[in-house]
């Protein structure tokens, strides 16, 4: 216990998950961070800017990967798309063999792996660093005006 905050390092997947239902389940705030066997391999691939998502996927599966997800990264200025698209894979052995693809149906393509951001990561939910609003349970607060809600609800828009 530190500075009224209790840490809980669980010795399996398991007992981690438990805990996890458990904060749930009784409404206690709290985040967590994800387990190493749940991260999943990130990579973009440059393609066509009209290519349809469902497509990649398709060609994918086809080769023998389980993408989970596939979406095209937009310009926020222009409201375009680049010709990037962001394809996520279950950490798994065979997944790493995504690097040696050359082509997605007819399409020459080139894969690299997604370049992690230097900064400490934000949580979009409290405005803490260091954990993600996804595995966060604490209370709300507001980055414009540092209320008691999501800044997406923030009366002073």
């Amino acid at each position: 216990m530190n500075n009224d905050k209790l840490k809980i390092f669980p010795p399996t997947p398991e007992a981690h998950k438990t805990i996890q239902n458990k904060i749930i389940q009784d409404g206690m705030k709290s985040h967590t961070y994800e387990l190493m066997m749940k991260n999943k391999l990130k990579f973009s691939s440059e393609a066509s800017p009209k290519t349809d998502t469902s497509e990649i996927i398709s060609h994918l599966q086809n080769q023998g990967f389980t993408p989970t997800l596939c979406h095209s990264i937009r310009n926020r200025q222009s409201n375009t798309n680049f010709n990037l698209f962001l394809v996520t894979l279950p950490k798994i052995p065979k997944s790493k063999k995504i690097y040696q693809i050359e082509f997605i149906g007819r399409m020459r393509v080139t894969i690299e792996s997604l370049r992690k951001k230097q900064p400490p990561g934000q949580c979009y939910n409290c405005q803490e660093f260091f954990h993600h609003s996804r595995l966060c349970t604490r209370n709300p607060r507001c980055m414009k005006c540092a209320g008691p809600h999501k800044s997406r609800e923030c009366p002073k828009t």
